[in-house]
């Protein structure tokens, strides 16, 4: 059993559980405060070697100030016009992972910084390629195309370069407070992205930070700031900026669900097995003490996200479970399983025993197979859950369901209409599948209808095709009326997509592609 701190870690925005970094760090001193041989006798005892830079050729003009040759990293000082009066203290690359380390370690002595300023940051992240994945260069111009048509950028801003060190895009000004570079070198398959920020009050504000070992806050505003910025800038239908809108769409799906006048009528998932035919044997027992196979499908993902959502509105208790030493919290909620039944269907004596049989199935840890992210898992495995049968004639059955408390403060990446619980079965399975098929990391979503008509648990006839078609047209009606997803629509003719300028009954026999919209605006 996981403990639920360790989770809330794990959950937060920080740099090691987003594998970002701090790519580069600048500190302005004036004369009057700069104490060269101070700083550099103290960065030396610490393990950096000492560097004094002049001019703007990186190439030339470099003096040794103090090195040895067992130290792994260094300190620059730049001073780039004589005529100031000011100098700068550089850390790069990785002696900037390694001041910020030592910073995390309470090992910097912020004296010795006294007087001065932070005047540029850093953030990097490099990000896998795979070889099934499409070519750079598309996502380089496509990146291009959006930056001549956004209002943040003019076109004097885009540098495109294909040289022998790799693939390359520069976006924005050097001398203005965001810069980003994006870039492939030859001889590895990540792609990198860096952002130069250089907003004073900000960096001001981020320094305090620093100093004062607000290391959550700190990292939380670096990653925001950093993602924000690329996801207002680069093309989100490339594969290539997936992990951007993993960190950001928890807080868009926030502010989405606030704006929501009646938040009943949604409900929040999170990423899940986009597999349509999936399925999970369990062993229950029937109320002779028998046992017996029972299968779960997609379509119990559906009732298990509408349970949470009931669960929220009920009265619980408080209590907690230990395994291996650690002991976890737990919300446990003891209700009439008519009740829940009441908000789905009509109650009655075949649908009570399928819910006994739910309420049973979830504490055997089948549904969160569906589920994809590891840590999601982990809090929403229900420990606990029965239903106890009166020996009295007609006296109500009583659930008895423990939930990990994390999993009521979870930031789900995706708040969901929910859809008419009067649905034919047909229609139901359209619903299940939309569900899996939207809730994925890719902004593009992809629907294949043939795909679907050939794993459908049963054979249909041309009537019941032509009834799940118009279900999922509904489904994109419904999605756009709530702004889930961009006017954009592609539809599969045999290997490829085709751009159309709205769904129908006659072209999306194959299959169609819609956008995820994702709020940027989180600043």
């Amino acid at each position: 059993m996981q403990n639920p701190h360790e989770f809330e870690v794990k959950s937060q925005l920080n740099f090691k559980s987003q594998g970002i970094q701090i790519d580069f760090l600048a500190f302005e001193f004036d004369q009057s405060s700069f104490n060269g041989e101070s700083l550099i006798d103290y960065f030396f005892r610490l393990g950096f070697n000492a560097f004094e830079h002049t001019g703007y050729n990186k190439h030339k003009n470099w003096v040794a100030l103090l090195e040895k040759s067992t130290h792994k990293h260094q300190i620059v000082f730049r001073q780039p016009n004589v005529v100031r009066d000011w100098r700068l203290l550089h850390f790069s690359g990785g002696n900037a992972h390694r001041f910020y380390a030592l910073v995390k370690q309470n090992r910097i002595d912020w004296n010795v910084f006294a007087g001065s300023k932070l005047t540029r940051l850093d953030t990097a992240y490099s990000r896998s390629i795979k070889t099934s994945e499409p070519p750079i260069e598309d996502f380089f111009i496509e990146t291009e195309k959006r930056i001549l048509e956004s209002p943040y950028h003019k076109a004097q801003d885009f540098k495109f370069e294909n040289n022998e060190k790799g693939l390359i895009i520069r976006i924005g000004n050097r001398k203005h407070i965001h810069y980003l570079r994006i870039y492939k070198k030859r001889e590895n398959l990540d792609l990198r992205f860096e952002h130069e920020f250089k907003s004073k009050p900000r960096l001001n504000n981020l320094f305090n930070l620093l100093k004062s070992n607000e290391f959550k806050e700190f990292e939380k505003e670096n990653i925001l700031r950093f993602t924000i910025h690329l996801a207002q800038r680069l093309p989100c239908s490339y594969c290539f900026t997936d992990w951007v809108y993993f960190i950001i769409r928890p807080l868009s799906s926030q502010i989405f669900r606030n704006q929501i006048v009646n938040q009943s009528l949604y409900y929040q998932t999170d990423y899940m097995d986009s597999q349509f035919n999936k399925i999970v044997k369990v062993k229950l027992f029937d109320q002779h003490g028998r046992e017996f196979d029972h299968i779960v499908d997609s379509l119990q993902i559906l009732q298990f996200l509408r349970f949470l959502e009931f669960l929220r509105n009920l009265d619980y208790q408080t209590d907690q479970l230990s395994h291996n030493g650690i002991t976890a919290n737990y919300r446990v909620f003891v209700f009439e399983l008519r009740t829940f039944l009441e908000t789905n269907f009509t109650s009655n004596s075949y649908q009570m025993a399928k819910l006994k049989r739910f309420i049973e199935m979830m504490q055997t840890q089948a549904i969160i197979q569906f589920f994809h992210e590891k840590n999601f898992k982990s809090i929403s495995a229900i420990p606990l859950a029965n239903v106890a049968e009166s020996l009295e004639v007609g006296q109500p059955l009583i659930a008895t369901v423990w939930v990990s408390e994390p999993l009521f403060r979870y930031k789900f990446p995706f708040s969901l209409p929910k859809f008419s619980t009067n649905l034919t079965k047909l229609a139901t399975r359209v619903w299940a599948y939309w569900t899996q098929q939207f809730a994925t990391k890719d902004i593009k979503k992809v629907f294949n209808i043939s795909e679907f008509f050939q794993n459908y648990p049963a054979q249909l006839n041309s009537k019941q095709k032509q009834v799940i078609k118009n279900e999922f047209l509904k489904a994109v009606e419904c999605y756009s009326k709530v702004q889930l997803i961009d006017q954009k629509f592609q539809i599969i003719e045999g290997q490829e997509f085709k751009s159309v300028e709205e769904l129908t009954l006659q072209n999306i026999s194959q299959g169609f592609v819609i956008y995820e919209k994702i709020n940027t605006n989180l600043f």
